[in-house]
């Protein structure tokens, strides 16, 4: 079993995960992830009922909404945030006025792998993320434009 912690302050003043922010990846003696599949379909329709945002949440020079806020502290996922943030600056990505970031958690093993394409299937970024503890077993879709980052129920 690996354990991840996430920080529970990540950018002083700004953003703050809950406690709740600890989870455990299992694999299984195949090398395959185990996943709560319970806690995997909650999270999914929350995420599923996210629709416009009440508020904007700035982190930097950028903003997100509550669904993505809902997804950090479901998902423990701040690093997402930050990855998405950061790559923001690669001059590809920072040309592409609409991105859609999606992650995929590998079969076996713990890592992940994340792709920006321009919304037509075009790769324009992609990023192997050697450990995380992701509870979507199908990863997730995240859509970036005009500096705010959102749930495709979101669009």
């Amino acid at each position: 079993m690996v354990t991840f912690n996430t920080p529970t302050n990540p950018a002083p003043g700004r953003y703050e995960l809950s406690s709740r922010a600890v989870f455990k990846l299992e694999l299984g003696a195949d090398g395959k992830r185990i996943y709560d599949l319970e806690r995997a379909n909650r999270i999914k329709t929350m995420l599923n009922q996210c629709s416009g945002t009440q508020y904007w949440h700035p982190y930097d020079n950028y903003l997100f909404t509550d669904g993505i806020s809902l997804m950090v502290e479901e998902c423990g996922a701040f690093w997402l945030l930050l990855v998405v943030f950061r790559s923001q600056s690669v001059e590809a990505v920072k040309r592409e006025p609409f991105q859609v970031w999606e992650l995929r958690p590998h079969e076996k093993g713990s890592g992940a792998t994340l792709h920006c394409s321009d919304g037509n299937d075009k790769i324009i970024f992609t990023k192997e993320i050697p450990q995380t503890n992701f509870p979507l077993p199908d990863g997730i879709k995240l859509y970036f434009a005009n500096g705010v980052l959102y749930l495709p129920s979101e669009h």
